[in-house]
């Protein structure tokens, strides 16, 4: 995405962000699931979450390169994925076997929890399905839950958000990577 800033303009990428939300709360949604990362030097995405009372999952970006798995999201901020608003809840990907996957950025500081993002049974361009991976595939099973504690068993979303991330299993291998090696679960 940061190349999209650079191509289209930083103005554009921010207006983009601020117009999504609007539209989010147009439509009555309390949760909006956001899978793109910006570089914020000039703190209108942070600005934007701060000023919303939505909450927002959404989902650290990936990176794979000859060296490197993965940013570190402490060194190499991304946001809105690492805005420390307590509405943003940061998502990072998973495999079939609970392990964090190499392309997903990470940072027990930034990243909330952990969820399914290889392998997953998508939808695709042109009406095809096929299996895709990323952490853009697991932020939106995150917003599900949320939205499903949310609508059937708490009466905030707070409540909810809170809930998903108290019912999360505890993984120690993923400490490094997501904050108490939370992954989600839906109870």
């Amino acid at each position: 995405m940061d190349g999209f800033a650079n191509m289209w303009g930083w103005g554009h990428i921010c207006g983009w962000f601020s117009c999504g939300n609007k539209i989010c709360k147009w439509y009555g949604a309390d949760i909006c699931n956001i899978s793109a990362v910006v570089v914020d030097r000039e703190n209108a995405i942070r600005k934007a979450v701060y000023n919303s009372d939505m909450y927002f999952v959404v989902a650290p970006g990936n990176f794979q390169g000859q060296y490197i798995n993965g940013l570190d999201l402490k060194e190499n901020k991304r946001f809105p994925a690492c805005c420390t608003d307590s509405r943003v809840i940061t998502v990072g990907s998973t495999n079939e076997k609970n392990e964090f996957s190499a392309f997903s950025n990470y940072s027990p500081m930034h990243v909330d929890v952990a969820a399914p993002g290889e392998y997953i049974y998508s939808k695709l361009p042109k009406n095809n399905y096929g299996y895709r991976d990323g952490t853009s595939v697991a932020s939106p099973i995150v917003a599900g839950i949320v939205g499903a504690h949310y609508y059937s068993y708490t009466d905030t979303i707070e409540e909810a958000a809170e809930k998903l991330l108290v019912d999360s299993e505890i993984i120690i291998e993923l400490r490094e990577k997501v904050h108490e090696g939370r992954l989600v679960e839906f109870k």
